[in-house]
């Protein structure tokens, strides 16, 4: 009411002005109590004093604009469609109108016309009496769009249902950042029957406007009730950046629809399950920010290009699917054709009705599939369906669908991951990533396709580990797998689907659409093999058909670990229809039971299972080599190998050394003959065993006689044996014989047994007599012990020893296991080659 006098003083002022300066009164026109030109028609140029005047003399598509605010005593009837513009200013319905069919009474002649009222104010007064009625838009026929407009009560408390903002007789009403203020017993918007409908796209209300029937939210617009007002405004479900500035979208559809190729998608809030569909048809990144969407459609989400191949990320969210739709699949993310898919830190979760299949991520869709690939990392990734928490389905036609787990989890209920033996044409790639699956008699992973397959990583659980039926190549080089089904005796169905075998990895051959025989390539190279209750790894197939396997190599590689672990009682290992004879496949790893029926066991050895180190572990056989030195030794420092294996490197013997014996070289295995070069090739199998054969060298027995009279040296061989140790004799005059003496001045009273190796010297001793007992110095005395010095120039004589004074065999050492005949001839033969020679 303030406002409302405020007006009608500032109306009063100006007539008196006006009076004062021209003389001259306005006529006050019906309708308007303000006086002057107060409209403007904009399209004719037209100036009106009322508003009532300016609406009956308006044509389809004029707009009126009001010049300055305006006070009413009767209702503005519209018959076209026009445009009122309030332009800033109120219109003030006087305390003493009738304002029971609006201060705006809509009116048009035609149902499709659409009356347009915007920025501006309607002040609406106190009801004249309890029977009468305040309304400030009354739709009667037609359609009515207000925009920015003030609808205002400011009256005292009224009657129930006496004040009403808007209302509704005609088609629609449109109501866009709007503000009503109604009495506490009002109501903001009033309609008349269904047809009647009232669309609030933003607003500020003093009540809830939804309070009455046919009344609703535009798409994309959200309520909220805060410091006793219900707000309206757009849902902000999403924006986009763009030039430095934020683009607010209120649906994601929108957003997604909008943005350009490359740019970035936020979500602001959580889309609940609708029946909707969205899709991606352009590169960009769609950041869900920690929300979720969901969707009661058969796909939440479809990623589908035709053209060029696009790419996608999509992260940091939860996307759901709760599909009902019967004979439908329940999919939350679709990665159909011709896309690079990136998921990043996404949950992406199938629950559709019981008995329906549902997947948390399809990629591609069979015979039309046009190489999709997706990435899938992240911690906190999670994908779930009822069916399969991913299905690949293939097209060997149109390009290959891939499909690479870097992290995070993947389950479902009878497959983590599954393919279709009717869709050939798959990569899957596993480097880390914990793939279940939950019911008995699925499998983490069921691959009946032709297709690659490489495990990396991971950790595979279900009621088989990994189950192969196509043709390609099968890499697994880490992970754990591991099998919990009960005991069973696997039979190939004729149906589809897994085969209740119980194992961690199976190869099997089924036929049909399914691998043909020879046509996987399988390499396992690390990894942990587990079944629980059955046999951990398993070829076998139809009893019609040959093996699916083309080749099969198992081998722990470098820095790997590989180990297969079967329940006790149950074979590690079991090949059905391969032909491991050919070709065995097993060369390196540990296993829980024998397998030597998988390797070669002229190269391989298995440690026993209670061994100290390795227990159970396959590894190079071990073969002795034994060596007899006869006598001799090898050179300080070096060592010959005890052992070698079939791989080892090509050994060189490293030949012996002995004191007066030439090295004749080594007799033994793979050499009858004495060899100085023996080695032992790569490649090589089987226990050795050497002898070192010596030949010896000449050896010399010589006798200083320091002036006394000569004596014969003696020659011969090394160990040759002397027959008779007897020392010689020997005189000098004037001195009495007091003994031989060896090198280290040690009496000797005999020679040797044998030849000691080189040249062995005894030196004569002499003691000085007087003349009177020089006859008695001719024979020395057997106690003598002294050695005197001989005298310069003395002359000596020597003998030798003759091969005819030796005895056979007297002159070698030991010379191997050749018999007596062989080593009688070596003797024979060195002495024969030696030259005489007298040694003084």
């Amino acid at each position: 009411m303030k406002r409302v006098f405020r007006k009608k003083v500032s109306i009063f002022l100006t007539v008196i002005i006006v009076l004062g300066t021209t003389g001259t009164i306005f006529a006050v026109e019906p309708g308007n109590i303000s006086g002057g030109n107060v409209v403007l028609n904009e399209k004719t140029g037209t100036e009106y004093t009322s508003l009532t005047e300016a609406a009956a003399n308006a044509a389809e598509g004029d707009t009126l604009k009001l010049l300055e605010d305006i006070t009413l005593d009767s209702k503005i009837i519209i018959n076209e469609k026009i445009t009122i513009d309030l332009n800033g200013k109120s219109l003030n319905a006087s305390s003493d109108g009738d304002w029971s069919s609006g201060v705006i009474y809509n009116e048009q002649s035609w149902k499709s016309y659409i009356f347009t009222i915007k920025n501006g104010t309607i002040n609406l007064p106190k009801p004249p009496s309890d029977t009468k009625n305040v309304i400030g838009i009354y739709n009667h026929i037609g359609s009515i769009e207000a925009e920015s407009l003030s609808v205002i009560y400011g009256g005292p408390p009224a009657l129930a249902g006496q004040v009403t903002g808007i209302r509704n007789s005609g088609m629609n009403v449109t109501v866009s950042n709007c503000s009503f203020q109604v009495d506490d017993n009002g109501v903001v918007f009033l309609t008349d029957g269904e047809s009647s409908k009232v669309m609030v796209k933003a607003g500020t209300f003093s009540k809830n406007p939804l309070s009455e029937d046919n009344i609703s939210l535009s798409k994309g617009y959200i309520m909220e009730e805060a410091n006793g007002m219900f707000v309206v405004k757009a849902d902000e479900a999403a924006k986009i950046s763009r030039d430095g500035a934020d683009i607010i979208y209120t649906t994601l559809a929108e957003a997604l629809r909008k943005a350009e190729a490359g740019e970035t998608v936020v979500l602001l809030k959580d889309v609940p399950a609708a029946n909707e569909q969205f899709s991606i048809d352009k590169s960009m990144t769609l950041d869900l920010n920690g929300h979720s969407i969901g969707s009661v459609k058969e796909q939440t989400f479809l990623i589908n290009k035709y053209g060029e191949t696009i790419e996608v990320k999509l992260k940091n969210g939860t996307i759901t699917n709760d599909s009902s739709e019967p004979g439908k699949l329940s999919i939350a993310v679709f990665a159909r054709q011709r896309v690079k898919l990136y998921l990043e830190n996404m949950k992406l979760t199938s629950n559709p009705d019981a008995g329906m299949m549902g997947y948390g991520l399809r990629i591609g869709n069979g015979d039309n599939n046009l190489a999709p690939e997706v990435t899938v990392s992240g911690a906190d990734t999670r994908i779930t369906g009822s069916g399969a928490g991913i299905a690949l389905i293939g097209s060997g036609t149109y390009g290959t669908a891939s499909l690479v787990l870097n992290d995070g989890s993947v389950t479902g209920g009878s497959y983590g991951i599954a393919g279709n033996g009717t869709f050939d044409g798959t990569d899957i790639t596993v480097n880390g990533s914990a793939v279940k699956a939950l019911n008995t008699g699925g499998a983490a992973v069921y691959h009946p396709q032709n297709g690659n397959l490489t495990i990396n990583g991971g950790i595979f659980e279900g009621s088989a580990g990994i189950q192969y039926l196509g043709e390609g190549k099968v890499s697994i080089s880490g992970g754990v797998i591991t099998a919990s089904d009960e005991r069973v005796n696997p039979v190939i169905p004729s149906g589809d689907g897994a085969v209740r075998d119980g194992a961690a990895l199976s190869i099997i051959s089924r036929g049909g659409e399914y691998g043909g025989a020879r046509g996987a390539e399988v390499s396992i190279t690390g990894g942990t093999f587990i079944s629980k209750h059955n046999i951990a790894v398993r070829e076998y197939g139809a009893d019609n058909l040959d093996s699916l396997v083309k080749t099969l190599n198992i081998n722990q590689g470098e820095g790997k670990l590989l180990k297969v672990w079967s329940s006790d009682g149950q074979k590690a290992m079991q090949m059905d229809k391969m032909d491991t004879d050919e070709i065995p496949p097993i060369t390196s790893g540990t296993f829980s039971g024998d397998v030597s029926d998988l390797y070669d066991e002229m190269k391989y050895q298995q440690n026993p299972p209670d061994a100290l180190k390795d227990p159970g572990a396959v590894v190079p056989r071990s073969y002795k080599i034994i060596y007899d030195y006869a006598g001799g030794g090898l050179p300080q420092g070096q060592k010959n190998p005890g052992t070698y294996t079939y791989f080892d490197d090509e050994i060189l013997l490293i030949n012996p050394q002995r004191t007066g014996y030439e090295f004749a070289g080594w007799m033994g295995t793979g050499f009858p003959l004495p060899s100085q070069d023996v080695s032992i090739p790569e490649g090589s199998y089987g226990d050795r065993s050497y002898i070192a054969v010596w030949s010896a060298k000449e050896a010399s027995i010589v006798f200083k006689v320091n002036g006394g009279s000569s004596v014969d040296n003696l020659t011969g061989l090394t160990d040759q044996k002397i027959s008779d140790r007897s020392m010689p004799k020997t005189s000098k005059e004037g001195y009495m014989f007091t003994g031989w003496f060896d090198q280290n001045g040690k009496k000797s009273e005999l020679l040797p047994e044998k030849f000691p190796a080189g040249t062995t010297v005894y030196s004569a001793g002499w003691k000085a007599v007087p003349k009177e007992d020089e006859q008695k110095a001719a024979v020395p005395p057997s106690n003598s012990s002294s050695a005197p010095k001989p005298k310069t120039g003395s002359s000596v004589q020597s003998k030798r020893v003759t091969k005819n004074t030796a005895k056979a065999g007297e002159s070698l050492g030991f010379a191997g296991w050749a018999g007596v005949m062989l080593m009688s001839l070596i003797c024979g033969v060195a002495a024969a080659n030696r030259k005489k020679k007298n040694v003084s």
